[in-house]
């Protein structure tokens, strides 16, 4: 569980310094990947999620 909140801090910081929505969901996507594979889950879920995150934060400006 720890390593999940620590993942998923990741992935709001790395989001927070994008300007545009591709490069919010492209980071989210990367950071994503990265933190799945820290903590042993699926790449391409973690992938998806972090996009999915990414375009959630810059469309409502919550990162």
């Amino acid at each position: 569980m720890y390593k999940s909140i620590i993942a998923l801090t990741l992935v709001a910081f790395t989001v927070s310094a994008c300007e545009t929505t591709l490069q919010s969901v492209g980071l989210g996507a990367a950071a994503g990947a990265v933190g799945a594979s820290v903590v042993g889950g699926s790449v391409a879920t973690g992938a998806v999620i972090g996009a999915g995150v990414g375009y959630v934060c810059d469309q409502t400006n919550g990162c």
